[in-house]
């Protein structure tokens, strides 16, 4: 059988191509597309127009250096972080200023610590931070006021309360929340009384973990507060090492 031999596009700028079925085509968007036959070459490029003006073009696949906002001037010395603030690396070690949304207080807060970090300082101004006795004063006075509103109980607001207590005298009430380190949060789960129960050691640590996701959501340090150390007991451990006859009971905490 003798194969047709391919006609040669009727004008160099013509979109499609002589494909070996007898049409004009064109891959799009990795797709083969058909618009006539050879013969019609003129009704092959009017259905590629159509097709081809209302078919919206393809975005842009994203880098990671896309929608990083452009230092406000020329000299700014901070440079844009992906996880939303302007960073600078001093000494090998990237810190963190401030976020995207207001460059001049990330500079100013720089500006501030740059002589402290430069030298391998702890910058003068983190003295400044809350001890653990006013953050736990802070998160009380919020579930006291959940208390009165009823939108907790005041057994929950006790056993709060006494697990704040417990976490202010084991670290010192003059102890800046932003000196905490994960180690600490070992030290903090080994203090725990071995006379404590499984279910107990659960209830104090859930509720200290509250303290400290408090701090961080209302972003009370520099950098967010490594507490994840201090782990609950799974339920699988708690059931294993309740007694079987207490297993349906929920005594409240004690300290």
């Amino acid at each position: 059988m003798q194969t047709a031999i391919r006609p040669e596009k009727p004008s160099p700028d013509f979109p499609l191509f002589a494909h070996g079925s007898g049409q004009w085509a064109k891959k799009i968007g990795g797709k083969m597309y058909y618009f006539g036959k050879w013969e019609n070459p003129s009704a092959a490029l009017a259905k590629y127009t159509r097709l081809t003006s209302g078919k919206k073009q393809r975005p842009k696949t994203p880098t990671p250096q896309d929608g990083l906002p452009k230092p406000p001037r020329p000299d700014f010395p901070l440079s844009a972080h992906r996880n939303g603030q302007w960073c600078k690396k001093i000494n090998g070690k990237l810190y963190y200023f401030g976020k995207w949304e207001d460059p001049l207080a990330a500079e100013s807060r720089y500006l501030e610590r740059k002589e402290d970090l430069q030298a391998g300082r702890e910058p003068s101004c983190y003295n400044a931070g809350i001890t653990i006795k006013e953050l736990g004063d802070r998160f009380l006075a919020t579930k006291d006021k959940a208390r009165i509103r009823r939108a907790i109980t005041l057994r929950h607001y006790d056993d709060l309360s006494a697990a704040v207590k417990f976490t202010v005298n084991h670290f010192g009430v003059g102890r800046k929340i932003h000196t905490l380190k994960p180690a600490d949060f070992e030290s903090l789960d080994a203090a725990f009384p071995s006379t404590w129960g499984t279910q107990k050691r659960r209830n104090v640590i859930g509720k200290i973990r509250s303290l400290f996701k408090y701090a961080n959501d209302l972003e009370l340090t520099e950098r967010p507060i490594k507490f994840a150390v201090l782990k609950q007991p799974t339920r699988k451990e708690f059931g294993k090492i309740r007694p079987k006859s207490q297993r349906n009971c929920s005594p409240r905490t004690k300290f």
